[in-house]
């Protein structure tokens, strides 16, 4: 009988797909040629995809809740549209949910389903990554992406609503309104915890005003003061926040244990970010990238509230991939304050930390998620 356990093959098998991964990355962002960059980007796609539909899934193993959404495929009925329902953000999300239905009655082979699933999320990875702008040299660091994405054979519904995130995000950042609006919408129909994408949109307009721009962006210490200045402020409003959650379909995801040092890394990003704010800043806005910026400064002012409120764990999951990029551009811009005999040293190092997080991720996950044993197979 398969069982959740640790495996050493799985283990190396995860550890060679995030390599394989960001070395493509790594030669696809080096190349000049777009024809070229798109074969490689499109080998990407095809290995991530391949990886993640053809796994077996039985017993926890290949995913915990995986289960949940194979037996919706096999058995679930069709999910009718109620505004109160949504509003309140309870029952079945109306999009997710009716995916399945519709494809359950096409087929009962969940290969099929996340096949649809994970082509939808190996091409917002990819789209973030191109899109981003990251210079090849900072290959090291996306080989962080595999951790979204194993958490993703777990948080099947969370990383679908994730990928459509990553795409609504992408076209805001071109002004983009109405397709922005439509892939938020889906997000919010997918899994309702997307809907902060609401919010962070209200929050973006003053993110790009002039006066959050010439006043508190362009010195470090009055975005430390804003920084700490608005997270106070929200918390304010805990009771209000908190009593809205806990009668509404969030009640499952607050009061839920949480550790600090979990989140010690985002914070010691976000720290990096304000040290080197003026030249990561300028860089972001020469690619017109400013928005990841903008995204993460919105995490790190409501982190003390979704914190408190017990919801943390799953929020931040939506700004994983973020924290990547960004961290990614830190590594870029101080690669470029170093000398050049020190950079091999350097990216030694950076790449030893980078294996030593992934492996305690791994470890640390690997039960409660379901990701060992990694079974490939086309049996279902």
């Amino acid at each position: 009988m398969i069982s959740r356990e640790w495996d050493i093959y799985s283990f190396i098998t995860f550890i060679c797909i995030g390599i394989i991964i960001s070395q493509l990355f790594k030669i696809a962002l080096k190349c000049n040629k777009k024809k070229y960059s798109n074969l490689i980007y499109f080998i990407i796609f095809l290995i991530m995809t391949f990886f993640a539909s053809f796994r077996l899934v039985y017993n926890d193993v290949g995913g915990v809740d995986a289960d949940h959404y194979i037996d919706y495929l096999l058995y679930g009925d069709k999910v009718a549209f109620s505004f109160n329902k949504i509003i309140y953000f309870n029952g079945y999300e109306y999009f997710f949910y009716n995916l399945l239905f519709i494809i359950g009655k096409v087929t009962t082979n969940y290969h099929t389903l996340f096949i649809i699933i994970y082509s939808l999320i190996s091409y917002s990875y990819i789209k973030l990554v191109k899109d981003s702008k990251v210079e090849y040299k900072s290959y090291i660091i996306l080989t962080l992406i595999l951790l979204p994405y194993l958490k993703s054979f777990n948080l099947i519904r969370n990383a679908f609503a994730i990928a459509l995130l990553i795409l609504a995000i992408e076209n805001l950042k071109e002004k983009k309104n109405i397709k922005f609006f439509i892939f938020s919408i889906l997000a919010i129909l997918s899994h309702y915890m997307s809907a902060f994408i609401l919010v962070f949109y209200i929050a973006n307009i003053f993110f790009n005003s002039k006066f959050y721009n010439n006043k508190i962006l362009i010195c470090r210490k009055n975005t430390i003061i804003f920084t700490i200045s608005v997270s106070i402020l929200i918390l304010i409003f805990y009771n209000l926040i908190y009593n809205f959650f806990s009668q509404s379909g969030f009640s499952g995801y607050i009061d839920l244990e949480i550790s600090l040092l979990g989140y010690m890394p985002y914070i010691f990003v976000y720290i990096l970010m304000i040290i080197f704010q003026k030249d990561l800043v300028d860089t972001l806005k020469n690619k017109n990238t400013i928005i990841y910026f903008n995204l993460i400064t919105f995490f790190i002012v409501t982190f003390p509230l979704i914190l408190k409120i017990g919801a943390a764990s799953r929020m931040v999951y939506y700004f994983e991939h973020y924290f990547i990029i960004m961290l990614a551009y830190i590594y870029e811009v101080l690669l470029k304050k170093i000398k050049i005999k020190d950079k091999p040293l350097i990216n030694f190092i950076v790449a030893i930390f980078v294996f030593a997080w992934i492996t305690f991720i791994i470890y640390k996950i690997h039960y409660s998620y379901g990701l060992m044993p990694y079974i490939f197979t086309f049996k279902y």
